[in-house]
Order: structure tokens, then C-alpha cells, then sequence
């Protein structure tokens, strides 16, 4: 009824800076499949496009705004902090100083990752805070054997779109370089990226370099491209990462890069087979520091940047962190391998909740009464 009795005609135009309300780009970004330096502001078709989730920002701000007028929201609690529900929640909670909660899944299926101070709950979370006031309360022992324990049954408790083949690689001549891809649109790409190093870049790049050092590249693309639609705008992915990457790479490249894009492949055989892992900021990448392997990071993450990964920020940055990751000395390895097990540790018990009607009510409770 309130889509009824609300005036659209009364919002014509677009106001300046619309690209700065993030479920605006947000939605721009999801269904014209781009990163956010590709939208153009005067583009017509990007426009228009962005007028529809205009709208419905500002439906969502009149819908709150008539409540509001009734009785005053005691808390918020909502998912992610980018859909327009959500961001208007977030925006109202802030302005008026209302408790709130962020919610949002995590690769376990029995864990919820909550945050109640950004209100974002993709890569602006507590968890580097957490692992700072834990890391020197947990034991060693209890961790560690949790993380052996973790990567035994690492297949166990994956949420279904995360769930990767079964086929395996092979034995190959030459060892090789791991690039595990995201979900092209997915916020955590969209608002935690770089414009230096996107992954049609990144991927370019690791190519040239696994050739001059003798190696090969895999490339394991989400599985959840592969036969999907996307969040916001409900289009289909239509495999979205290898289609940028087509459009890329020179046919030597397609040649000599093996590209997992209908998830064949396991992810964990090809992590456990790899000599270095790089990912932009995927959850998949801090499991691979759980296998022993050197990690690069190319965007800001919530486990970047805390001791365990090689962070760059643009390509030769990128080219640097692989060569330092390739020659790390056993030590190294061993303490990325310590720090990464704590960080997990304290992510998953401490920090994240059961992913239960109790415990969220428990979580409620606490952080919003």
C-alpha cells in the first residue's frame, strides 16, 4: 500500500553525487555487471538505471520516515549494510544514534558474522579487533588443534554456493600459481577493491609472471557464477568473471592459463597443490594460509594486513609479493601458518555466533538492548 500512495512523479531527477549512496552504486554496479570506476555519471543508460534504485532508496526512506512519525525504532537488525533496505536502516540508525545490527553469512554454514559499529558487515567488521584483544588470551594448543582439526574436515559445513567440484588437476610438469576469484559484483569485490588491480589485471599479470618464472597459472572462479543470479538486481551471472576475462587475455594467455569456470575442480586439492595463493579478498584465501600456503592479498580485507598475507596494491606492488611469498623461509612460514591459525580461531568461536535462533537472540540482547 505504501508503494500505492507514494509520490514517484515528485522525484524527476537524480541529485549530485548520486554514486555516493552505496545501495544506489551498489545496484548500478550489479546490473550492468561493472566495478564501480566503470559508472559514468552522464551516461543515459547508467542514469536511468541508477533513477530505479533511487527510487527505491528513497521509498525505503519514506517508508521508515512514516513509521518514525508513529513510534522510534528501539534497534535495527538487517543483512549485509549494502541492499537499500538495509542502507537506509543503517543511514537512519546512524543519524539518529539507534542501536543496530549487521548480519551476514560466512564459508561456514553454522556461523553468523555479525557488526554493530560500521553497520557494514562485508570487510568493515570487528574481526581484526577481536583478533587483537584474543590473540594473547587464546591457547596455542586448543588452536592449533582446532585448526588441524579444521582443515580435516574442511569440506564439511560449506554453505552450498561455496561447494566446489570434485575433479582433480593432475600431476603437472610444472608447479603453479593459485588465483581464486569472487563473485564479480559481489560487495565485498565492489566497495573492498582496487582500481590498480582488478581481476582481469590480476589475472594478466600472474599469467606474465608464471611464465618467466617457469610456472603455470590456475585460475578457480566462484562456483556460484555458474548458473546464478546476482543479489540486487536478480540477473543472471551467465559465468560474469570468465567472460571479463575473455575479453582480456590474448589467445597465448587462454592457452596457457587454466581456467576452472564450471567449477570442476576442488578448491582444497588445488590450494593443497599450489605454491602461492592469490585472491583479492576471499574468504577462500585465509584457508589457504590454514594449508601452509603463501598468500597475496589485492584489496582490503578482514584478514589482510594483520602479519600472515603479502598485501599489494597495484600490479608491480602485486609482482613483488609474489616473489617474496615464493621466498619466504621456513620460519616465515611457520609463524604466517601460527598467526593465520589464530586468526581463524578467534574469527570463527570468538567473534562470529551459532547460527541459531538462540544465539541470535542472545546477540540482539547484548549488543542492541
Amino acid at each position: 500500500d505504501v508503494i500505492d500512495w507514494f509520490p514517484f512523479d515528485e522525484v524527476v531527477d537524480l541529485p549530485d553525487g548520486f554514486l555516493s549512496y552505496d545501495s544506489v552504486l551498489y545496484g548500478v554496479c550489479d546490473e550492468l555487471q561493472m566495478q564501480p570506476w566503470e559508472i559514468d555519471e552522464k551516461d543515459p543508460e547508467h542514469r536511468s538505471i541508477a533513477l530505479k534504485y533511487y527510487h527505491e532508496y528513497v521509498l525505503y526512506e519514506h517508508q521508515l520516515g512514516k513509521l518514525d512519525k508513529h513510534v522510534r525504532p528501539s534497534f535495527f537488525v538487517y543483512c549485509q549494510g549494502y541492499m537499500t533496505g538495509a542502507y537506509v536502516c543503517r543511514r537512519f540508525a546512524i543519524c539518529f544514534d539507534i542501536p543496530f545490527l549487521a548480519l551476514e553469512n560466512t564459508s561456514d554454514e553454522t556461523r553468523l558474522l555479525w557488526e554493530n559499529v560500521s553497520g557494514v558487515s562485508v570487510n568493515r567488521t570487528l574481526a581484526r579487533n577481536y583478533f587483537w584483544r584474543m590473540q594473547d588470551i587464546c591457547s596455542e594448543e586448543q588452536v592449533m588443534g582446532y585448526c588441524r582439526d579444521k582443515i580435516r574436515n574442511i569440506r564439511s559445513n560449506k554453505l552450498e554456493e561455496h561447494v566446489s567440484g570434485e575433479a582433480l588437476l593432475g600431476a603437472r610438469n610444472r608447479p603453479f600459481l593459485l588465483y581464486l576469484g569472487q563473485v564479480y559484483t559481489d560487495t565485498s569485490l565492489l566497495f573492498s577493491s582496487l582500481r590498480e588491480l582488478t581481476p582481469e589485471v590480476v589475472v594478466q599479470a600472474l599469467s606474465k609472471q608464471a611464465d618467466e618464472l617457469g610456472m603455470d597459472l590456475v585460475v578457480k572462479l566462484h562456483p556460484k557464477e555458474d548458473g546464478s543470479n546476482s543479489s540486487m538486481a536478480k540477473v543472471p551471472y551467465d559465468r560474469l568473471s570468465y567472460r571479463k576475462l575473455l575479453s582480456v587475455l590474448s589467445n597465448e594467455e587462454l592457452v596457457r592459463v587454466i581456467i576452472d569456470y564450471d567449477n570442476r575442480f576442488d578448491t582444497y586439492q588445488l590450494i593443497q597443490d599450489a605454491s602461492l595463493v592469490v585472491t583479492i579478498n576471499s574468504q577462500a584465501g585465509l584457508e589457504g594460509a590454514l594449508f601452509g600456503k603463501p598468500v597475496v592479498t589485492c584489496g582490503y580485507g578482514n584478514y589482510t594486513d594483520l602479519g600472515f598475507t603479502y598485501e599489494c596494491t597495484n600490479p608491480e606492488e602485486l609482482r613483488e609479493s609474489v616473489n617474496a611469498g615464493l621466498c619466504r623461509s621456513s620460519a616465515k612460514a611457520q609463524e604466517d601458518y601460527r598467526l593465520a591459525c589464530f586468526y581463524d580461531y578467534i574469527y570463527f568461536q570468538h567473534y562470529c555466533v551459532k547460527k541459531t535462533a538462540n544465539e541470535l537472540l542472545r546477540l540482539i540482547c547484548t549488543k542492541c538492548l
